[in-house]
């Protein structure tokens, strides 16, 4: 087995090195093609004349594409129609994203329609209260205690509506989204539309 000793990037003689630890070197990028070699028996040369060395750039390619074929061979095929049905009948649930594999677009979805659904519940259950107490307010003659419940539930009443016009933007948007899948063309290869 020979020893080699190689010229780094400073100009500076180093080794020995075997051959095993030479391939390690190309691998990683501390010798290039072009890097001037000589051996113990004083042979000069250039690294590229040495056979079965895989440079930082060919190992790196090969990796690469090991990779690519790896999530390829791991990811199935998906169905436009699938995609638009999810939209359509699980759109609120953010369905049709995780689908799509878009997962950070399936947890907005998710949290937003659980959250919209917690304040709807809410400030429903606040009005029901507020005229409940209104109408036992004036029921036994407190007619300032009701004009403040009242003030209070169009308070609540405010909230109720906020809450309505946000739920109906994130409606709208997902009604948006899903004309976008039926109409839009461009896809990502599978057949589901591109996110813009």
């Amino acid at each position: 087995m020979a020893n080699y000793f190689y010229i780094d990037a400073n100009g500076q003689r180093q080794g020995p090195a075997n051959e095993q630890a030479l391939k390690e070197l190309a691998e990683y990028g501390i010798i290039t093609p072009d890097t001037q070699l000589e051996t113990d028996t004083g042979r000069k040369g250039l690294a590229k004349q040495v056979p079965g060395l895989k440079f930082y750039t060919e190992h790196y390619n090969q990796t690469q594409q090991t990779q690519i074929v790896i999530s390829e061979d791991k990811s199935e095929p998906l169905n436009r129609q699938t995609y638009i049905i999810l939209a359509l009948f699980g759109g609120w649930t953010g369905a049709h994203q995780f689908y799509a594999n878009r997962k950070d677009d399936g947890k907005v979805n998710v949290i937003l329609s659980f959250v919209l659904l917690i304040a709807n519940l809410f400030t429903n259950e606040c009005h029901r209260l507020m005229e409940y107490r209104i109408a036992a307010a004036r029921s036994t003659g407190f007619e300032a205690l009701a004009i403040k419940f009242e003030n209070e539930a169009f308070t609540f009443m405010i909230l109720y509506y906020l809450g309505a016009i946000v739920f109906m933007a994130v409606l709208i948007a997902q009604i948006v989204q899903i004309v976008k899948a039926i109409t839009n063309t461009k896809t990502d290869g599978s057949g589901i539309p591109m996110k813009e």
